[in-house]
């Protein structure tokens, strides 16, 4: 089974400003509200491709409500997400001539909350994954994610790594299945500066080094690199208009994960993640299942 990790939750607010400037009153020219949530990003991308999948997480208040009432209409999903009294986080997006994103901390978590959290996860078996995305929960330990791989290492559980944090070198050496940096983010993992191709894949081999079994670097319109331990692989976006880059790296986690577990081969599941992550790019919101395969049939991967 799939298991993913919500533990901080939005509803995003996008707003397409056409020329923004700081300091003025700046008027919209279109809105539009979705739920948001790396972790829910990638189960709706997977119950898009017809595989089904457990949240875990917390959701709260009023924005928990319409949180809850989202994923309910999706099928596919098991939402196990624990209630909490504090509201769940909005997140502010704006569009125009660069994209900006202002990220809400979120209200503080009890502590019983993320007992019960830790209960669940108990459950999980030899065999199952679990995503590991998005930031922590206002008032988890910084290491939690950590502590949580090695509990999944010792039980067997796959798991899948996809966070912005410094932690990600920690929990490299519990043998995640695929860790997925974008390249800013492989920059300050290990505090430098990456010019050129060859740096990517010099930094993406000290991940493998470090313990991960397969590591997929998105780089924007460049396309994406997946490295493991002893194979490279490359490929470009194929072409189409981007229209909205959020979710993207999620919809890439999520084909990876659907190909994968069919079928166990890593190459296919790195075509898969290609096109889903492009779709995505080349959608509203998150990419379908039929632009997802009619990308799938134009990627190219190179060794």
């Amino acid at each position: 089974m799939i298991y993913i990790l919500s533990l901080n939750p939005s509803i995003d607010y996008h707003m397409l400003v056409e020329d923004f400037s700081f300091g003025k009153t700046n008027r919209s020219l279109e809105e539009s509200m979705y739920v948001g949530g790396k972790g829910i990003n990638v189960a709706s991308v997977l119950s898009e491709l017809g595989s089904g999948s457990t949240l875990l997480g917390f959701v709260g208040g009023f924005t928990g409500k319409q949180i809850n009432e989202h994923i309910a209409k999706i099928t596919n999903i098991d939402n196990m997400m624990i209630e909490t009294d504090v509201a769940s986080r909005t997140n502010v997006k704006l569009k125009g001539k660069f994209e900006t994103e202002i990220n809400a901390k979120g209200e503080l978590i009890k502590p019983l909350y993320i007992d019960k959290i830790e209960a669940q996860l108990n459950n999980l078996n030899k065999g199952d994954v679990l995503v590991i995305t998005g930031s922590l929960a206002n008032g988890m330990d910084l290491d939690w994610y950590t502590q949580v791989s090695k509990k999944m290492y010792e039980k067997g559980v796959y798991t899948v790594v996809d966070i912005a944090s410094k932690e990600l070198l920690d929990i490299c050496q519990y043998r995640p299945l695929l860790v997925k940096p974008n390249i800013n983010e492989l920059e300050s993992f290990f505090d430098v500066e990456i010019k050129d191709r060859e740096d990517v894949l010099i930094y993406a081999h000290k991940l493998i080094d470090k313990g991960a079994h397969s590591v997929l670097v998105s780089r924007g319109g460049e396309g994406s690199i997946l490295v493991t331990s002893d194979r490279d692989y490359e490929t470009k976006i194929p072409q189409g208009t981007v229209i909205n880059t959020v979710g993207s790296g999620d919809s890439m986690v999520a084909g990876f994960i659907y190909s994968y577990t069919l079928n166990r081969d890593i190459k296919k599941a790195y075509k898969m993640a290609a096109a889903a992550g492009s779709a995505t790019a080349y959608s509203k919101h998150l990419g379908s299942k039929k632009l997802i395969y009619e990308l799938y049939d134009k990627i190219v991967i190179g060794e």
